[in-house]
């Protein structure tokens, strides 16, 4: 997972024999599956963001709208309200649609544990679901992460730490790098109660006392996900658990994220798939390109062949056949796809569930 591989495409590319495999997890402008000030779908409403004639309202499963498109950009679903921007400005609105704090501010991001990052006048502070500043606007730029378990990670002078939701510090800003903020961008959060660090160009894992419960010794690290965290060795990746002990020494070139249990790696210059116990699911046969990773979503993945989109199982062999101009992720059994430059969902038969005709939308999650 080199770092400067990941922050321009979260996916992977694998050419065999004449297919591409790419699949976004984050949009890119050209993949037109999510607005570029948003990054997932609605929540638990069952609702998903779409947008028609360059405007942005949420539909049903149904296709049928729920909340009418009137907004410049939205954000997600989160903890009842999503982000919305009308007149340049941005509020948040309820899953009827309706201002629920008006839109006075500059940015604003997804709500997290009763908390969500909002600007004005250049800066950046966090507000309640009333709209009110609790956490006064004091930060420059957006070196900020969401709340969770308690702690968002801060930069301060250059140097990250992670403050409470009184807006002190819990531990204090002397770290290089807290989360590889750098290249995940606003996904930088507490996972299993650690979270990566970078003290002295080495990295370890933090407690949220700012401990170092697994000490700084590796050259990356990241998120533990099911007990488990890539890290980086030289230039090897390798598997721990939350002891630090290796269960799988580095051995890869590059790896991917865990999705459905399973992992692209990279040796000798060939990608394969392993499981969560290291073993190869596919053998390391397949090339590689160098911006992007390999993602499964509810065991599919999105291939391209001769410039259409299909998916693949686990093992490689056609699901759903290419037919379509661009594809998602499956979420809730459906995923997003493009035809006729048009955006609509298709089920896991790929049966139309709505037909394409929206400009752009979000995934269902």
């Amino acid at each position: 997972m080199e770092k400067n591989k990941r922050i321009r495409i979260t996916a992977v590319t694998i050419l065999i024999t004449g297919l591409i495999i790419c699949l976004p997890s984050v949009s890119k402008k050209g993949k037109e599956i999510v607005n570029s000030n948003n990054l997932e779908a609605t929540n638990k409403s069952n609702m998903v963001a779409a947008n028609y004639e360059g405007k942005w309202g949420f539909i049903d499963k149904g296709g049928q709208w729920v909340i009418k498109p009137k907004f410049s950009a939205v954000g997600k679903f989160s903890e009842g309200l999503a982000s919305a921007e009308y007149e340049n400005k941005y509020g948040y609105i309820d899953i009827k649609g309706e201002w629920s704090i008006k839109p006075n501010f500059d940015n604003a991001y997804n709500f997290s544990e009763g908390l969500a990052l909002a600007s004005q006048n250049g800066k950046y502070g966090y507000i309640d679901k009333k709209g009110t500043m609790v956490i006064e606007p004091k930060f420059k730029g957006t070196s900020l992460g969401n709340f969770k378990e308690g702690a968002a990670v801060i930069c301060s002078d250059g140097k990250w730490g992670c403050i409470d939701k009184s807006g002190s510090f819990i531990i204090q800003p002397v770290f290089d790098d807290i989360g590889n903020y750098s290249r995940n961008f606003q996904v930088v959060e507490f996972s299993e109660g650690l979270i990566p660090a970078c003290y002295n160009y080495k990295w370890g894992y933090l407690d949220k006392k700012g401990n170092f419960i697994i000490k700084p010794q590796f050259d990356d690290a990241e998120d533990f996900s099911g007990g488990l965290a890539f890290v980086k060795v030289k230039d090897k990746w390798g598997i721990i658990d939350k002891n630090g002990a290796f269960l799988i020494q580095p051995k890869f070139e590059d790896v991917s994220d865990f999705s459905d249990g399973l992992a692209a790696v990279k040796t000798e210059n060939k990608w394969g798939i392993i499981n969560k116990k290291g073993e190869l699911i596919i053998e390391p046969k397949f090339d590689d390109n160098p911006y992007s990773k390999l993602k499964y979503s509810e065991g599919l993945v999105a291939i391209e062949k001769n410039d259409k989109w299909g998916y693949m199982d686990s093992k490689l062999q056609w699901t759903i056949k290419p037919t379509f101009e661009s594809a998602s992720d499956f979420s809730e059994g459906v995923a997003a796809v493009k035809m006729d430059n048009k955006w609509g969902f298709i089920d896991k038969q790929g049966k139309f569930v709505i037909k394409p005709k929206f400009e752009n939308v979000f995934d269902f999650q």
